[in-house]
């Protein structure tokens, strides 16, 4: 094992120490060990905030995502709180696309574990800001940021900006030489979903009429979303037939949870 070669070297506290740390609490984690992940991670972390430089700072953002992953599935929301708190506040200083990564998972913990879904909302706001000033040639990064921040509104009620923001997430990817279909598939898609839930039923299947030519060439599990969108919005219109054929079609299980079309 490197680890301890490194410890035993002058290698010891530095970059290559702290990704050690790191690869190891990968395998811990991923295998439900997670006491022992969060150990590692918090000596990683303690380590690059006593390197004085000497570790880049993606490794320190990496490090705090992680171990805020960890002590979330833990339950430990304060200490999730404590320690995320200074770095949210620092997301004005994005200096590059990794740090970028490392400050959305950051941020997406920390509004996880918010005292309130509003303080969650108001995390991804700023988030969103900062991306926009950080990256503005980058269109792709700008799409995936307009997308997060409107399925922060969708998940509190906020329907109408909701929309607002999934439109300008399928026109930016529409507009951008380097845009995503899965992005504009999933945007328009939700639109659907957002109309369904208005009672306008009839946009809602010119919407994801206009997403599955996008979605199905992107994989299973778009394909299965659309899908089950699909099914709901044929029993929401009393098309019982129609979503039995859909059902059987595509062998339809319950999309993952999580997942806009869950319920």
């Amino acid at each position: 094992m490197a680890l301890p070669l490194i410890e035993k070297t002058e290698l010891r506290g530095g970059a290559e120490h702290v990704n050690a740390l790191l690869a190891i609490s990968d395998g811990a984690i991923d295998n439900g060990r997670l006491d022992e992940g969060a150990r590692l991670v918090s000596e990683a972390l303690e380590l690059a905030n006593q390197s004085a430089g000497s570790v880049p700072f993606e490794l320190e953002l990496e490090a705090v995502g992680r171990l805020a992953w960890v002590l979330a599935e833990q339950g430990e929301d304060k200490r999730v709180r404590e320690l995320t708190n200074p770095y949210v506040e620092a997301i004005k200083d994005i200096s590059n696309e990794t740090e970028l990564n490392s400050y959305g998972m950051i941020a997406a913990i920390a509004g996880r574990v918010a005292e309130s879904d509003q303080r969650g909302y108001e995390l991804a706001s700023r988030m969103h800001d900062a991306v926009m000033k950080a990256f503005p040639d980058r269109p792709a990064v700008q799409v995936r940021e307009k997308a997060i921040l409107a399925t922060r509104a969708l998940d509190l009620g906020r329907l109408r900006e909701a929309l607002v923001r999934y439109r300008e997430a399928e026109a930016a990817v529409r507009a951008s030489t380097d845009g995503e279909p899965y992005l504009a598939s999933f945007a328009i898609m939700q639109q659907a979903i957002i109309h369904r839930m208005q009672g306008d039923c009839a946009l809602a299947d010119e919407k994801l009429a206009e997403a599955a030519p996008l979605g199905v060439p992107q994989g299973k599990r778009m394909e299965h979303l659309l899908a089950a969108e699909q099914i709901l919005l044929a029993v929401d219109t009393g098309r019982l037939d129609e979503a039995a054929g859909l059902l059987a079609k595509h062998d339809q299980s319950p999309p993952p949870p999580g997942t806009s079309a869950a319920g």
